[in-house]
């Protein structure tokens, strides 16, 4: 676990993945936002209000999309451990949500983050690594256009046996990438199953 300072079930950090350039940086949340918008869905709502211009085209590259852990993740409390997936829904052009259970959330939490926030989009198929604070954009262009279940046998074989960090992952199938309105974002070996617009970018 990372040594971030918690505030009431908060690490206070977040990573932010722009596709386009090709980074990964983190970014200290402030306490007064985590205090008047409390969980993921809150402070997922607030953020993409903020940071989305009226009327975007919701697959296109100025869309974001967030994953966000509330503060019981990572806890005994139950169903406290979710992760949440937000961004603007090209179905309703409204708030889309969907959450699922599994290691996700508290993995994400453990190595010292509340969520990602990914924005931008790649010119070429990439997935991200997070294992503490070591976070950074790697090629997947083996698995593009795979199925989940073969991206996620590849995710766990390119590592080495026993790796924590590639224990829990996330992928979207072959809907996403031809950006389908709805497709499914499984997470570790189908313990979570988001339904949503899963854009190109990711």
């Amino acid at each position: 676990m990372s040594r971030a300072m918690f505030y009431k079930g908060y690490t206070r950090k977040i990573l932010r993945v722009n596709l386009t350039e090709g980074s990964v940086k983190p970014e200290e949340l402030p306490n007064g936002q985590l205090k008047k918008y409390i969980g993921g869905a809150g402070l997922a709502a607030r953020m993409l209000y903020d940071e989305l211009a009226p009327g975007i085209d919701p697959l296109s590259p100025e869309n974001k999309v967030l994953f966000l852990a509330g503060p019981l993740a990572g806890t005994m409390a139950p169903t406290g451990s979710r992760i949440g997936v937000y961004t603007k829904s090209p179905l309703t052009n409204g708030f889309f949500h969907s959450s699922a259970g599994g290691h996700f959330a508290p993995e994400l939490k453990y190595a010292g983050y509340d969520g990602v926030i990914i924005e931008g989009a790649s010119a070429s198929p990439v997935y991200l690594y997070i294992d503490n604070e070591r976070a950074e954009l790697r090629d997947a262009s083996r698995v593009w256009g795979e199925r989940t279940d073969a991206t996620q046998h590849w995710l766990k074989g390119h590592w080495r046996r026993g790796c924590t960090a590639c224990r829990y992952r996330a992928c979207r199938g072959t809907a996403g990438a031809v950006c389908k309105y709805s497709g499914r974002l499984p997470g570790s070996w189908q313990r979570g199953d988001w339904r949503g617009p899963w854009l190109k970018k990711v």
